[in-house]
C-alpha cells in the first residue's frame, strides 16, 4: 500500500531512530524505498533504490550516518500499483521551481488522473503519482508566492480537487516548509507526533525495542514527525480526511491552531 514517513525540526537532525522503524516496513512494500532530505544551502540529496528497503544494506546504514541530518526528510516504501518497478518510478520525485527543489512522497492511487495537457512540467516515468506531481507544480508556479494563508487556502482546494481522481496522501516539501495531506476517504492514513523536551524513552512498534532519546536529543530540539502508521507507542494523531497541515522549523504553521 505504500508508507510515508516525514519530518521537520527546527535544527538538523538525524532520522536515524524514525528511519530504523520505518525500513522494516518494508516488508510489504517491496518494489521501492527512498529517502530525501534537505541541506543547509535549500539543496536536495536523495537516496532511493528499487528493491526492498528490509533488505538493503544501503538503507541499513542510513541510520549509522552521522553526517545525514537536515530540519526536513521525506521516506518512502513503494508497493508498485501504476509503472514497473525501475530506478525511475522510485519516488521521492524532486523537480526545480522558482530556484528551489521540491520533493514529494505520495500513496494512493490516482488512475483517473491524465498527465498535464499545459504547463511547463511533465511526467517523465510512468506513475500516476508523478503526473499528480506534475499538475501540483504547475499549479504552484501561478501563484505570486508559495507560502502564506492565502496560498494554503488554494492549495488545500487544489488537493482536494485532484483527490477526486483517485486516492492521495501526501508529504511534500520545498526546503523550508513540509506540507502533509490527508486523503479525502481516509484511505490508508496518516498521523502526526509533536516531538519537544522533555525526552525520555520511547518504545519502537515494529522493532520491539525501546529507546532513550533523552541521551540523544538536545533539550532545544522541537518538531513534528509524520507516518503512516505510528512508528512508536506514544499517542500519535491521525490527520483528518482532507486535511492540510503544513510545518516550518518544526511548528505547525497551518493550520495555525494547537
Amino acid at each position: 500500500m505504500c508508507e510515508l514517513l516525514g519530518l521537520s525540526f527546527n535544527k538538523a537532525v538525524e532520522a536515524d531512530i524514525s528511519f530504523t522503524v520505518f525500513r522494516t516496513r518494508g516488508r510489504t512494500n517491496r518494489d521501492g524505498w527512498g529517502i530525501a532530505w534537505f541541506c543547509d544551502d535549500g539543496e536536495l540529496r536523495l537516496i532511493k533504490e528499487p528493491i526492498p528497503a528490509h533488505r538493503s544494506d544501503l538503507a541499513e546504514q542510513i541510520p549509522r550516518l552521522s553526517t545525514i541530518r537536515s530540519k526536513i526528510f521525506i521516506a518512502h516504501v513503494r508497493m508498485a500499483s501504476h509503472g514497473s518497478v525501475h530506478y525511475m518510478n522510485t519516488h521521492r520525485f524532486y523537480r526545480r521551481l522558482n530556484g528551489k527543489t521540491w520533493a514529494l512522497a505520495h500513496n494512493g492511487t490516482m488512475g483517473m488522473l491524465g498527465a498535464p495537457k499545459g504547463g511547463e512540467y511533465v511526467p517523465i516515468g510512468e506513475t500516476d503519482f508523478e503526473k499528480l506531481f506534475c499538475h501540483l507544480l504547475n499549479w504552484i508556479k501561478e501563484q505570486p508566492q508559495a507560502h502564506g494563508r492565502e496560498f494554503n487556502l488554494g492549495l488545500a482546494a487544489t488537493l482536494k480537487s485532484m483527490n477526486k481522481h483517485g486516492s492521495m496522501n501526501l508529504l511534500f516539501s520545498n526546503g523550508e516548509r513540509l506540507y502533509a495531506y490527508r486523503d479525502a476517504s481516509g484511505y490508508n492514513g496518516l498521523y502526526y507526533l509533536k516531538r519537544e523536551a522533555p525526552f525520555g524513552p520511547v518504545h519502537l512498534r515494529d522493532n520491539d525495542i525501546k529507546v532513550n532519546l533523552g541521551g540523544t536529543k538536545h533539550p532545544s530540539e522541537r518538531g513534528w514527525i509524520l507516518a503512516t502508521r505510528p512508528l512508536t507507542d506514544d499517542a500519535w494523531t491521525p490527520l483528518k480526511p482532507v486535511e492540510l497541515m503544513v510545518f516550518c522549523a518544526g511548528r505547525r504553521e497551518y493550520p495555525s491552531h494547537s
